[in-house]
């Protein structure tokens, strides 16, 4: 039987022999899983699970290697049914400024409005019980990310 992301929310780390590598980070423990290679048919670079300073499992993070597409969201819709929400950024101002001659730095200010799936959303939220699910379909370097989380 395969374990689903959220069934590792709650237990222990050490119940999973596939998470080796430990970092922490103010306080926060972190275990990466680097033998995963596949989630819901798209090619992943890690699993990475946050922990509690007990080692008790709070967050898992999936990193894809590519943009999650229309695709992957219906599969993931199939089993968690339909988002409760679906967010995107609206640029309302755009101020591009010169601050030396070898840099140029963009001033952007946003507007976070809802959307449909097929408008390209920079955040979707499923809220079930006990966790929600959160998928930003392209991430700052491309890839996506898709987090599951202990809700109280």
């Amino acid at each position: 039987m395969t374990l689903l992301p959220e069934d590792y929310l709650g237990e222990g780390v050490d119940s999973f022999s596939q998470f080796k590598h430990k970092k922490e980070f103010y306080g926060i423990r972190s275990y990466s899983d680097t033998l995963s290679k596949h989630y819901f048919g798209k090619e992943i670079t890690s699993i990475t699970v946050s922990t509690d300073m007990k080692d008790i499992i709070y967050a898992v993070d999936i990193y894809p290697k590519e943009y999650l597409d229309g695709n992957f969201l219906n599969q993931l819709i199939k089993v968690y049914g339909l988002p409760d929400l679906i967010q995107k950024r609206k640029v309302i101002k755009s101020i591009e400024t010169n601050e030396n001659d070898f840099m140029k730095f963009e001033k952007i200010q946003y507007n976070i409005i809802n959307c449909q799936l097929d408008e390209k959303p920079n955040e979707i939220k499923w809220t079930k019980l006990g966790f929600d699910i959160i998928v930003h379909p392209e991430g700052l370097n491309g890839n996506g990310t898709i987090r599951f989380i202990t809700t109280k």
